[in-house]
């Protein structure tokens, strides 16, 4: 399986600002859509709280929490990067992107 880092990256280097992207620019997001869509997406649990429409539509979300009881609604959340690819590797999927921040 393929594995993908997809990041926005600042001129400063800054990736994300107060756990949301520092800008927004459509045709940024068009692009991480066109990249991402009919793929699984492993991020952890506070890309997955700042996201604004949760779960990314037509995509395998997958998230990374210490919680394993932790709810998030259309997506499979997995205490560990292993068990993500197990995930990903069982849906049959191809490419995995990796997205969100720092953690």
């Amino acid at each position: 399986m393929k594995i993908t880092l997809v990041a926005a990256v600042a001129r400063d280097r800054a990736i994300g600002k107060g756990g949301d992207l520092p800008w927004r620019l459509p045709g940024d997001l068009r692009r991480f859509r066109r990249l991402t869509v009919g793929h699984a997406v492993v991020m952890g649990r506070k890309t997955w709280d700042s996201l604004p429409k949760r779960p990314l539509a037509k995509r395998l979300n997958i998230v990374l929490s210490r919680d394993p009881e932790r709810c998030a609604d259309g997506a499979r959340v997995v205490p560990g990067v292993q068990a993500a690819l197990r995930v990903a590797r069982d849906a049959g999927e191809a490419e995995l992107f990796v997205i969100g921040g720092s953690s």
